[in-house]
């Protein structure tokens, strides 16, 4: 069982832990990226060669960071309806996994068996992918220590802790926005909401959009009576944005009317 890792969150609000435990899926996938991006197939063959313990441990660490990824993404979202003693014994292991594969590529690069070769250009850069692969790693053991403190919550709700939005995407094809790569909003099937996010999603963000241009875009018709069409407009564009506050708990604006105008926020 690993110990604490010397990152104190006895103080630490609900609010701190899901933020940490979304850093925390982010770097595992930064992870992923990090050996999927240096592991080229020149460096797989210098490692097959030379150092055959390091191709063991990265395969070991990359498994690891596929199942956080996915383990923190599925806990973070049953959280929403409830904190359970099952949601701090599962990160507790990933944490105590970190912690050893930690401890493992530190006696690999220290072993005998590595020929620290700064001449070899090879060499440089598979020390270049462990430096980035250990700090990551590194990081993430410390989801053992908030796993503890997470336990004082266990019961509670965190639906009304996860309202801070970083990026929004939306499917046409199954009608929902994707909230920070995470929760899933359904839009209703043919309806306004559909229309109205397959349109605003072709545009960038922050920019203002008239709202004669979105009604003729997603009724096909033309303008017939501006304060009847602008409001069926806005009134869309606020049960859009009930609807993910409805989901992530607190008032959320995913779309702003001003000057009758509309800008996608995020």
């Amino acid at each position: 069982m690993a110990i604490s890792h010397g990152t104190n969150y006895a103080q630490k609000s609900l609010k701190d832990l899901i933020d940490r435990f979304e850093m925390s899926r982010k770097i595992a996938k930064d992870t992923l990226q990090i050996i999927d991006k240096g592991l080229s197939e020149d460096i797989q063959k210098y490692i097959q060669e030379k150092h055959q313990d390091f191709g063991i441990i990265f395969a070991d660490i990359y498994e690891l960071s596929t199942t956080a990824n996915e383990e923190i993404t599925e806990i973070l979202r049953e959280m929403k309806s409830g904190i359970k003693e099952n949601h701090p014994r599962r990160l507790l292991v990933l944490g105590d996994e970190f912690d050893r594969k930690n401890e493992k590529i530190g006696e690999v690069w220290s072993s005998n068996s590595i020929n620290h070769n700064y001449e070899n250009a090879n060499f440089r850069q598979l020390e270049d992918i462990y430096a980035e692969t250990r700090d990551n790693i590194i990081t993430l053991s410390n989801i053992y220590d908030a796993a503890i403190r997470l336990e004082d919550f266990i019961g509670s709700s965190a639906r009304s802790k996860l309202i801070q939005i970083e990026k929004v995407s939306f499917n046409d094809d199954t009608g929902c926005l994707i909230v920070n790569d995470l929760t899933d909003v359904a839009m209703p099937p043919f309806e306004n909401e559909h229309d109205l996010c397959r349109a605003m999603f072709k545009r960038p963000v922050n920019e203002p959009i008239d709202w004669s241009i979105i009604f003729e875009e997603i009724t096909g018709n033309e303008i017939q009576d501006n304060r009847k069409d602008a409001k069926m407009i806005l009134d869309t564009c606020n049960r859009i944005n009930k609807r993910i506050g409805s989901i992530l708990g607190g008032e959320i604006k995913l779309f702003l009317w001003k000057k009758q105008t509309i800008k996608r926020l995020y």
